[in-house]
C-alpha cells in the first residue's frame, strides 16, 4: 500500500492522493487569486432631458443615447473587469441605465461633483470581489472632485480614486493644480500607512511623462517611485488610448502605490480592439466616437 506522511499524518493510497489533489487546489487558489480593473472616459454620457444648467443638448437624442448604452455595454461586458472607473457620466440615471443594459452584475457608486459641464466619476465592482466601505468626494484644485472609495479586494484594504484631469483647452495651471492635489491626497494616504495600496484610475489628459506629471509627482516610471504606472510599457512602445489630428496620445492611466508596485504581480494594458476603430482623416485608425473617443485601459494585479 502506498503511503506517505503528510503535516505529520501517516496517509495511505486513496486517502493520500485525495489529499495531496486538496493541497495542490488550495496552493493553486492561492497563486492565482487576481483582481482585473479598467478606466474608460465614457466621453459625454448625457441623458435625453436638456439640463437647465449648462448646454448638453449636442448629446441629448434618444437614438444616440441608446446606441452610446448597448455599445458600451458591449465593451464592458467583454472585459468583465472586477472593478471598473469611468469618466465623464451625466448623473446617476445614466449609471442605472448602463447598469442595466449590462450582462455583468455590478453595483456602481455615483456622486454629484461640481463640474460645469455636469459629469462626473462612477465606480463599478463585483458585489463579490470589492466590498466598499467609505466614500468620499475629494478637492481637485478644480470644479470637478475626484472620486475616493476605500474598501476590501482580495482580502486586502485598497483605495481607489477616480479622476478626470483638466483638458488641454483650458490654461496648464489648472491640470497643474489637478496634479497638486492628487500629490497631497496620496501623500496624505502613504503619511497614516506607509503600506497602502492605492489605485489612482484616469483621464490624466496628459501622457505619463509630461513635464507637468513629473514636476508633481516624479517619475513614475519605475516602482520604486513615489507612485508607479503599470502602463510605462504601453507608453514607451508607442500605445495611446486617445487620438488627436492622427497622433496617438497615452492619456488615460493608472497609477499605484508602492505596495502595489513592488510586488511586480502587475500586468496593463490599452483595450484598442478593431471594432471600436474607424479610419482617421489624416490616415490610420481613431476610436469611434459613438463608443468614446477614448479607448478602455486595465491593469490586472495578482496577489
Amino acid at each position: 500500500m502506498l503511503c506517505t506522511t503528510v503535516f505529520g499524518k501517516k496517509l495511505c493510497s486513496r486517502r493520500f492522493f485525495l489529499s495531496l489533489l486538496f493541497f495542490v487546489f488550495l496552493s493553486f487558489g492561492a497563486l492565482a487569486q487576481e483582481a482585473s480593473i479598467v478606466f474608460w472616459n465614457v466621453e459625454n454620457l448625457y441623458d435625453t432631458v436638456p439640463s437647465p444648467f449648462y448646454d448638453d443638448r449636442e448629446f441629448t437624442s434618444t437614438e444616440r443615447y441608446n446606441t452610446k448604452i448597448t455599445n458600451l455595454a458591449r465593451v464592458l461586458d467583454e472585459l468583465a473587469a472586477d472593478v471598473v472607473g469611468l469618466a465623464e457620466v451625466e448623473n446617476e440615471e445614466v449609471v442605472r441605465g448602463l447598469v442595466e443594459k449590462l450582462g455583468t452584475d455590478y453595483n456602481y457608486i455615483h456622486r454629484t461633483s461640481n463640474d460645469s459641464r455636469g459629469i462626473d466619476q462612477v465606480l463599478l465592482y463585483k458585489g463579490d470581489k470589492f466590498f466598499p466601505e467609505h466614500i468620499q468626494l475629494i478637492q481637485s484644485g478644480t470644479r470637478r472632485e475626484f472620486l475616493h472609495v476605500e474598501g476590501e479586494l482580495m482580502e486586502e484594504r485598497v483605495h481607489f480614486i477616480v479622476c478626470h484631469l483638466s483638458s488641454n483647452l483650458n490654461s496648464p495651471k489648472y491640470r497643474e493644480n489637478n496634479l497638486r492635489a492628487l500629490r497631497k491626497t496620496l501623500e496624505g494616504l502613504l503619511s497614516e500607512d506607509p503600506a497602502a495600496r492605492i489605485v489612482v484610475m484616469g483621464d490624466m489628459n496628459a501622457t505619463p511623462n509630461d513635464k507637468l506629471v513629473r514636476k508633481t509627482l516624479g517619475s513614475v516610471e519605475s516602482p520604486y517611485d513615489f507612485v508607479h504606472t503599470p502602463h510605462w510599457a504601453d507608453y514607451d512602445a508607442g500605445r495611446g488610448s486617445y487620438n488627436f489630428r492622427g497622433r496617438w496620445y497615452l492619456y488615460d492611466w493608472m497609477l499605484v502605490s508602492p505596495a502595489i508596485a513592488r510586488t511586480g504581480q502587475l500586468r496593463a494594458g490599452v483595450y484598442a480592439k478593431e471594432y471600436l476603430t474607424e479610419p482617421a482623416p489624416q490616415g490610420g485608425r481613431r476610436p469611434i466616437r459613438n463608443f468614446s473617443d477614448h479607448f478602455p485601459v486595465y491593469i490586472v494585479i495578482s496577489k
